[in-house]
């Protein structure tokens, strides 16, 4: 039972030296979909975006950061869907290149704040793709909130496999309402596993397998 134990533990641990996340040279990637394919705004940008961008009847402020380590986000602020045009718009940001091994637990997360003319829904979605592609990948997790709540938030932590390089990307979707120009104030997050935690549960199993081994030899 112990000698199991002991195994779990150091199989646990080479579990997580493996999952190391890293960006050796962040890329960003922007583009928008009106319900066709992807057409980008920007590529092979590296950290951060800053730009308003007009497109048909929208219009929007879109910042995007790079964060290095673990987190990237996308901010869009604006008048989207203005006059008569009322298709959803989703804008999408990629960031490629990141290395890693092992299963990923990635975390999802959108706020809005609310406008006088808000849309009629705002859906969050995140995707990987182990083939570093931009703009797609496999779903990871979605949903949807409430444009007219006071602050909105959604998270969720998938589970995703990859050998870097890989990327992953999130989905803004806004659906303008009917009435006239839609407004919008809404920011978005996606993060994995920061290096340095992965290495202090890493040092934790390691000393719990000492521990256990210490006491076997004391019976």
């Amino acid at each position: 039972m112990r000698r199991s134990l002991m195994k779990s533990i150091l199989g646990t641990v080479a579990a997580v030296g493996m999952m190391t996340v890293a960006h050796a040279t962040p890329v960003l990637d922007l583009g928008y979909s009106t319900g066709g394919s992807v057409t980008a705004l920007a590529s092979g940008v590296s950290n951060f975006i800053n730009q308003t961008y007009t497109f048909g009847s929208y219009s929007v402020a879109v910042a995007a950061n790079d964060y290095g380590l673990y987190s990237f986000d996308l901010s869009v602020n604006g008048g989207v869907g203005q006059g008569t045009f009322t298709s959803p718009v989703t804008l999408y940001l990629t960031e490629q290149g990141i290395s890693g091994v092992g299963p990923v637990a990635v975390t999802g997360f959108l706020t809005n704040t609310p406008q006088t003319s808000p849309p009629t829904s705002l859906t969050l979605l995140v995707y990987g793709s182990t083939t570093n592609a931009e703009f797609t990948g496999t779903m990871l997790g979605s949903d949807t909130i409430n444009p007219g709540s006071a602050i909105s938030a959604s998270v969720f932590y998938p589970s995703f496999t990859a050998v870097g390089p890989y990327s992953l990307t999130q989905a803004i979707e806004i659906t303008p309402n009917s009435s006239g120009p839609t407004l919008i104030s809404v920011d978005s997050r996606v993060s994995v596993p920061e290096p340095g935690s992965l290495a202090l549960l890493g040092t934790g199993l390691v000393a719990l397998g000492l521990l256990v081994r210490k006491r076997q030899k004391r019976a």
